[in-house]
């Protein structure tokens, strides 16, 4: 960050710069979610996670160590995210002992359902506990992620809805020309649209 920039104005515009990411790539929409958020929290580690049931997966991993990688699964109960799945909300944690020093987290909804968590830790100490600032912050990359996601499946969808509905009129146009019986195509007031060489 800019030395004596305001974190809250540079943490807006990160967002806004985030939400323009249309065209993006899940990979890369994820890579760079997890960059500007270990940047401006101050944290090592961040990670986009997939929940379904009792399955945690990692969807994308910003570490410096291989400890975690993305593909990995995880039982949702053996990991500090089941606490945001429960709470369904933000959690933060601060001088947390064991292996994690300072831990954020906040459930990443696409079309009001919770799909996963976006969380960031380190195993070094922090100086101070997170702020609301930083929780609102986090959470508005998670509704701006979220909405990123929602985009990207809405897209997929429709492209496989137009690949489906171009096998179907392929099949249909084979079927209609190559047919032994007669086939027509009739408007609703009786007039004769199409017929095929057996009529």
């Amino acid at each position: 960050m800019e030395e004596g920039a305001d974190p809250r104005l540079v943490g807006l515009k990160e967002l806004h710069r985030l939400s323009l990411l249309d065209g993006a790539d899940s990979r890369e929409l994820y890579r760079q979610y997890l960059e500007v958020g270990c940047r401006l929290l101050g944290l090592s580690v961040g990670i986009i996670s997939r929940v379904q049931g009792q399955d945690y997966e990692v969807l994308a991993v910003q570490s410096d160590n291989d400890v975690i990688r993305t593909g990995d699964h995880f039982a949702l109960g053996d990991t500090y995210c089941s606490e945001v799945l429960d709470t369904q909300g933000s959690v933060a944690l601060f001088d947390v002992g064991l292996k994690l020093q300072a831990y954020i987290a906040t459930p990443i909804r696409v079309q009001g359902d919770v799909v996963g968590t976006l969380n960031f830790s380190d195993t070094r100490p922090r100086p101070e506990p997170f702020s609301m600032e930083e929780m609102e912050f986090l959470e508005l990359m998670a509704l701006s992620l979220g909405n990123g996601l929602e985009r990207s499946w809405l897209e997929t969808q429709r492209v496989r809805a137009v690949e489906d509905m171009e096998t179907s009129v392929a099949l249909f146009e084979g079927a209609f020309r190559h047919a032994a019986i007669g086939m027509a195509i009739v408007a609703p007031n009786g007039r004769w649209l199409r017929v095929n060489e057996a009529v």
